[in-house]
């Protein structure tokens, strides 16, 4: 069985490095965009040998906050499924690392396979924010700039008082853009890949509305009880020990180096 991780990264740091060799290592794939040009280029050159390697290319950038990151996401699983033979997809931020082995990783996926795995929050999101159109979340500075956020709302706040709106007819979900997708239930959502431009051009945050929604709509096969990432803890030992936590962060460069030697030496 071959895992592919898709990881976004503004630029490339040493630990993501360490986690993208450890991962390839075992015969996974990575799938990486960098939104920094010049660390991409470079990326790009030190990795050029390695086929079980995605520098993408063909995307801009990937921004958290816009439609941006969910077409990369649904683009690398077509990608991945054409051309890697894929069987799940695995979202991870660059600062998080694999608690377990190999061998007990792949373990977990034989057994569960095709089911799916993503984060649903129990709280429903605002209504209002969902329906309201958003300019400027495809500013690259978006996600760390507060006052182009603030500009956004204030600006939606105006055409929703105007009557500019979105008007949905079905419940929108929101969760965390941290997912482990079979390549069964990544064919049925890049069918669908229009669903999030149809639906959530300008949205607020999309990959932790849209994209949860698109995975609701079509994933039946799901273990949403089964969570298999773990935030709350930063201690990778503790967290280690836990029967399906695979995946853990975000931690710090001493912390990450720790675990993914961890994972080399017993994998």
């Amino acid at each position: 069985m071959r895992l592919g991780f898709l990881i976004q990264t503004d630029t490339l740091e040493r630990q993501t490095i360490q986690l993208i060799r450890a991962l390839t290592n075992n015969n996974h794939a990575v799938f990486i965009i960098i939104n920094d040009d010049k660390d991409r280029q470079e990326a790009f050159y030190n990795f050029s040998t390695s086929r079980l390697i995605h520098i993408e290319q063909d995307l801009p950038y990937a921004n958290i906050g816009d439609l941006s990151l969910s077409y990369f996401y649904l683009h690398m699983m077509k990608k991945g499924i054409e051309q890697y033979r894929i069987d799940y997809f695995i979202s991870l931020d660059p600062r998080m690392v694999p608690l377990k082995n190999d061998e007990e990783m792949i373990s977990f996926f034989e057994k569960y396979y095709p089911q799916n795995f993503y984060i649903i929050d129990k709280e429903k999101p605002d209504p209002k924010r969902i329906n309201r159109y958003y300019p400027f979340t495809n500013f690259k500075s978006f996600s760390t700039n507060a006052f182009v956020q603030n500009y956004s709302k204030a600006t939606a706040f105006i055409l929703n008082t105007l009557g500019i709106r979105r008007r949905l007819n079905f419940e929108v979900l929101q969760g965390l853009p941290y997912f482990a997708i079979s390549n069964e239930g990544a064919k049925l959502l890049i069918q669908d890949i229009r669903f999030i431009t149809d639906y959530f051009k300008l949205s607020w945050f999309c990959e932790k509305t849209g994209l949860i929604t698109l995975f609701d709509k079509h994933l039946k096969d799901t273990q949403n009880d089964t969570q298999i990432f773990d935030f709350k803890d930063n201690n990778t030992l503790d967290n280690s020990s836990k029967d399906n936590i695979l995946f853990g962060g975000i931690y710090s460069e001493k912390e990450a180096k720790l675990a993914i030697n961890k994972y080399k030496k017993e994998s």
